[in-house]
């Protein structure tokens, strides 16, 4: 279906989120992604296509995604043409996807490890929860380059917790496996979310230690 392009707003260094108006019949899931396709001029070999988590709640009367916009001469022409984006420029989105959302339950224990860009599908969730009131018992590891950061401050009241690592190198899962024993949790679940290579390494490290149905994977390719 056809969404409208309406603004854009830099949340961080190379960090902007894009906002379209949103059809009526648009029906997602917070945490869930879409598949866009932007016929742009002098398109490369990566092509009309991408698929980006929506960071926007679904309660929101519009449909936005976040990207992270690499430096000019590694970006794409998806990208570089983005950067340029006219208000009222047509985009085509398809129904949503994934499952990188909230349990049914509202007493599980959540722990989101995400890095750099994978913080988006995160923002849709915790702007659901503040809009309709929820607080959850949430645990957030957010991993980042200072510049990268993105502002959570206003999410803490509806999460437990949120820790934040100004690099990988700062961020050890002994914090998790701690944090689940000294607090005795048997109803929780893991949120992986990242580049592909930091989620697959600390998922296998993970699934060492910990039950597998309980770990849940969402990566971004490309960064």
């Amino acid at each position: 279906m056809k969404i409208k392009f309406i603004s854009k707003t830099k949340k961080a260094h190379n960090i902007i989120s894009y906002r379209f108006e949103k059809p009526a019949n648009f029906n997602y899931l917070a945490g869930q992604y879409s598949e866009f396709h932007y016929s742009h001029p002098h398109p490369d070999n990566r092509g009309l296509v991408r698929w980006f988590t929506l960071s926007s709640a679904p309660e929101e009367d519009y449909l936005e995604f976040t990207t992270k916009h690499p430096d000019s001469e590694k970006s794409s022409s998806f990208k570089k043409s983005l950067q340029t984006i006219k208000k009222g420029t047509e985009l085509d989105v398809y129904d949503s996807m994934g499952d990188f959302v909230l349990p049914m339950s509202q007493k599980t224990k959540l722990i989101f490890i995400v890095a750099g860009i994978g913080i988006t599908p995160l923002l849709s969730i915790m702007k659901h929860l503040k809009i309709t009131n929820q607080k959850r018992p949430i645990y957030i590891y957010y991993i980042a380059r200072t510049e990268e950061m993105i502002d959570l401050e206003s999410y803490r009241e509806v999460v437990d917790n949120i820790f934040l690592y100004n690099s990988s190198k700062e961020f050890e899962l002994k914090a998790i496996l701690k944090l689940i024993e000294d607090n005795h949790f048997k109803d929780y679940l893991i949120y992986l979310s990242g580049p592909q290579l930091m989620v697959e390494d600390k998922a296998t490290k993970l699934k060492s230690t910990l039950d597998r149905s309980k770990i849940i994977l969402d990566y971004f390719d490309g960064y």
